[in-house]
């Protein structure tokens, strides 16, 4: 399979996501077209670097009451709300710990006390988008607030501890999970720990 840099199209020039046409050659050679989602503008996409530090973090923390803190945010693409972790787009030049300090504290009032560990990239969604994250472990303080969520946010903060993830995890398709989130907090409500 190849891809035809030069015939790659930007379809949208939005602040956070961008839609583009991507043509390749499959494996028979027949030329085909594939649309995909980037956080990049044309240029970036054409000149960036995979390797390079990926765009947003996903934060998996244990409040220091043993509750796995967890967010229920307004999703735009699901016109609902989805059960998940703290997350946000790293700013350039920051380091990871700097942001997962910065977008815990401002999604949902907290400081982070240590991170336990960090992932590789991860690719939640490759048939659609090249968009990776980072996924930190860490333990948290404080009291759960949405008094620093920007405007175009709508984040509930809570303090799970292992019977209630259980019990939301049993809930049957009652509620939307992150893809992100599910696997850890099925981890932490079976052994109380991430």
């Amino acid at each position: 399979m190849k891809i035809e840099q030069e015939g790659i199209k930007q379809i949208t020039e939005e602040k956070f996501i961008n839609l583009f046409s991507v043509p390749y050659t499959d494996t028979k050679g027949v030329k085909r077209t594939w649309g995909m989602a980037s956080r990049r503008n044309l240029n970036e996409l054409l000149c960036s670097n995979k390797n390079e530090k990926p765009e947003a973090i996903v934060i998996a923390s244990v409040h220091d009451s043993g509750c796995i803190v967890v967010t229920k945010e307004f999703r735009v693409p699901l016109g609902d709300y989805e059960y998940g972790f703290p997350a946000g787009l790293i700013d350039y030049g920051e380091s990871l710990e700097s942001c997962a300090k910065r977008e815990l504290f401002e999604e949902c009032g907290l400081t982070l006390l240590k991170m336990s560990w960090v992932s590789p990239p991860i690719y939640s969604s490759a048939g659609m988008t090249d968009e990776s994250i980072i996924l930190i472990a860490c333990t948290c303080t404080g009291t759960p607030t949405s008094v620093n969520t920007g405007e175009s946010e709508e984040i509930e903060t809570m303090l799970w501890s292992q019977e209630k993830a259980k019990h939301k995890l049993e809930g049957g398709g009652e509620h939307k999970f992150g893809s992100k989130a599910w696997p850890l907090l099925l981890m932490f409500a079976r052994y109380g720990e991430l």
